[in-house]
């Protein structure tokens, strides 16, 4: 009986130092967050982008295709800010299918979101709704803009053509 107490004693110990991302974990709020902090650091952009809601991938895509079709917009891997994180855990709440977790990074304090998703828990940024608007709204201003001056451009060059031609 000692012996058997022992293995599991030594269980427990082993267990206690493996994080709760080893296979994909994503049974507490916290254990998504640190699949999501791994996968970052290990650029693994497909299993960090697993730790999120569909919801929220979906619309990390349009962002991402927004970005690539705006002139000048930065294209940023999301897998960046977090590479060199080394988040500090606070309170996590869960109610019914909904959690957050207060984490910090770099001194910036912030709450994050989880919903049930598969039984799973997953990150959601309910916020990249109004981001994808400003970006659609800003990409059509930017093409009205480059529209109005190629308008212009035409204009002035027209304008060079006469006075070329009244000589």
């Amino acid at each position: 009986m000692k012996t058997k107490s022992g293995v599991l004693c030594a269980l427990a110990v082993v267990i206690s130092f493996v994080g709760c991302c080893d296979g994909g974990d994503h049974g507490t709020p916290k254990c998504t967050f640190e699949c999501m902090i791994d996968a970052a650091k290990q650029n693994d952009k497909n299993a960090m982008m697993d730790c999120f809601t569909t919801e929220t991938r979906a619309d990390f895509e349009k962002l991402e295709k927004i970005a690539s079709e705006t002139e000048g917009a930065e294209d940023k891997d999301i897998t960046e800010k977090f590479k060199t994180a080394d988040p500090l855990y606070g309170d996590q709440k869960i109610d019914g299918d909904k959690a957050t977790l207060m984490v910090t990074i770099d001194g910036d304090e912030e709450t994050i979101q989880f919903a049930k998703e598969g039984g799973d828990w997953k990150i959601t940024i309910p916020e990249l709704k109004s981001a994808i608007k400003m970006m659609e709204g800003m990409g059509d201003m930017m093409k009205n803009m480059i529209k109005e001056k190629m308008e212009n451009a035409l204009k002035e060059m027209e304008k060079e053509i006469e006075k070329q031609q009244d000589q």
